[in-house]
């Protein structure tokens, strides 16, 4: 895999011809070139694997980590955030094979989850993992790298567990 720099201009326009939870940078550069499947660039930790429903796995990852098996009070318009015995959990879920797991913080959800204890979740549900990140680190990790963009582009390498844009080595936990 080869690092490149692109303007903002590109970025934008990569952007807007991605399904945020199905493509990757690479995944609209090849479509856009009229290139094949990326099947060949998959990380090995992500070839294989059925995806379940992000429901369903976000269900699996609530019993698993907070041993809720009620069904999770949905928070605000947000599909995938609950607030579970008072500390509010926020799923942002991917579900197709790929060496870069792509997602998109936006501005109001990170508002929305700044009270202590909140996390997000980033889900792959064909690899089986999901990484919890604590809001608070997540802000301090922000003003670090002096983001100042409103919503936060993540993109993980789930060879080595690392969040690029923050120079970050996440922790992984699996189901």
């Amino acid at each position: 895999m080869n690092t490149i720099e692109i303007d903002d201009e590109l970025m934008t326009h990569l952007k807007n011809n991605a399904d945020p939870f199905n493509d990757t940078p690479n995944s609209v550069l090849r479509r856009l070139l009229g290139l094949n499947e990326e099947s060949s660039l998959r990380s090995p930790k992500t070839k294989t694997g059925d995806a379940i429903s992000s429901a369903e796995f976000v269900k699996k990852i609530i019993k698993h980590r907070y041993g809720y098996d009620d069904k999770p009070r949905k928070v605000g318009r947000y599909l995938y955030m609950f607030n579970i015995n008072g500390k509010l959990i926020y799923f942002q879920n991917y579900s197709k094979p790929t060496n870069n797991l792509w997602y998109r913080l936006k501005h109001s959800a990170i508002e929305k989850l700044k009270n202590e204890g909140s996390e997000i979740i980033l889900t792959h549900s064909v690899g089986g993992l999901y990484y919890p990140i604590d809001v608070s680190i997540l802000q301090e990790k922000l003003k670090k790298k002096k983001w100042d963009q409103e919503d936060v582009e993540v993109n993980i390498n789930p060879d080595d567990d690392y969040w690029r844009e923050l120079d970050w080595r996440l922790d992984r936990h699996t189901i």
